[in-house]
């Protein structure tokens, strides 16, 4: 379907869907990072300041530019939020760029970028807290398996 757009217009819309993604993957490995090792659900509640615990509205969620406008700080307590928030941001935007730019826009790339997104999560979680999570293990073998199972057929021979 974006074949027959306008080059500019095709472009602007490949960068606005790595942005949504990338982000979105971002807050997800963020939210993992912090909520994993302390046994915390990742759906309820929802983001909040560990420090204050007073929940972010949805402008304070968006990845690298609310860490920027609030200079690093929560904008309640004005307590430090780690850099690490702003670092797993620009992975998940750059990460998701990378897989968009090489593979184009399919279910295979998509799952591939869960997939780095989750090896980013574990590997900030061990570097961090020097614990690996089993429940995110398991996630990350499931999607490999669905992968290998479902998208990629024709690498194997008959």
């Amino acid at each position: 379907m974006l074949n027959h757009l306008h080059p500019a217009i095709e472009l602007l819309f490949s960068l606005t869907g790595i942005i949504i993604i990338g982000s979105a993957f971002a807050i997800i490995s963020n939210n993992a990072v912090d909520r994993i090792t302390k046994n915390q659900s990742m759906i309820y509640p929802g983001p909040y300041c560990p420090s204050c615990a007073v929940a972010f509205m949805w402008k304070d969620l968006i990845p690298i530019i609310s860490y920027l406008i609030n200079r690093g700080k929560c904008p309640y307590c004005n307590s430090s939020i780690a850099l690490r928030h702003f670092i797993v941001d620009v992975m998940g935007i750059l990460w998701v760029s990378l897989f968009i730019i090489r593979f184009g826009w399919n279910y295979s790339a998509l799952l591939e970028m869960l997939f780095g997104m989750c090896l980013i999560a574990i590997i900030i979680i061990e570097l961090e807290n020097r614990v690996l999570s089993d429940s995110l293990l398991l996630f990350m073998g499931m999607l490999g398996s669905i992968y290998v199972l479902g998208f990629n057929q024709s690498a194997y021979p008959v």
